[in-house]
C-alpha cells in the first residue's frame, strides 16, 4: 500500500474515533440521564437540599436509595431523610437496612437512637439489646435508663 492509502486509512480511523468520542461526551452530558453512581446521586440530593428544593431532593433520594447496598450507604440515605424532616422515610430506610444486614451493630445503634428520640423506649430496648457489651452498648444503656424513668 502506498503512503496516501495509509494516510486515508489513518484519517478514517481518526474520524471514526472523533465521532465515537463526541457521541460519548454528548450522552454523558445529557441533563435527563440518570445519575452515574450512588455518590453522584447523593451529591445532587445535597445540592437540592442546599437550594431549598426539598420535594425534588426527596424524589431523587427515593430513587437513590435503591442503589444503597452497604450499611454506610444506607446511613447516608437515612441522614439525608432526617435533614429533610422525613422521619417516616428515615425509619423505613433503617428498618430495611437492618433486615438486609442484621449483624451490623451501627445500624442497630442508629435505629435505637432514633427510637429513643421518638420516645419509643420499649422498641429501642428490643432493637438494642444485642448491643450490650459492644462499642455501641451505651445506646442499650440509654434505653434501659429511659425505661426506668
Amino acid at each position: 500500500m502506498n503512503k496516501s492509502g495509509t494516510r486515508t486509512k489513518a484519517k478514517k480511523r481518526l474520524f471514526a474515533f472523533c465521532i465515537v468520542l463526541t457521541a460519548a461526551l454528548f450522552l454523558s452530558c445529557s441533563r435527563d440521564t440518570e445519575p452515574a453512581s450512588f455518590l453522584t446521586s447523593l451529591d445532587k440530593v445535597d445540592s437540592l437540599i442546599r437550594t431549598g428544593q426539598t420535594s425534588d431532593a426527596v424524589k431523587l433520594l427515593k430513587k437513590t436509595s435503591r442503589l444503597a447496598f452497604s450499611a454506610y450507604a444506607r446511613i447516608g440515605i437515612y441522614k439525608r431523610y432526617i435533614t429533610l424532616g422525613e422521619k417516616g422515610l428515615a425509619e423505613k430506610t433503617l428498618v430495611k437496612a437492618i433486615k438486609k444486614i442484621p449483624e451490623n451493630e451501627e445500624l442497630r445503634a442508629l435505629y435505637g437512637t432514633f427510637l429513643l428520640r421518638a420516645n419509643r423506649t420499649a422498641e429501642a430496648l428490643k432493637q438494642t439489646e444485642s448491643l450490650s457489651g459492644t462499642k455501641y452498648g451505651s445506646v442499650y444503656s440509654a434505653a434501659v435508663l429511659k425505661e426506668c424513668d
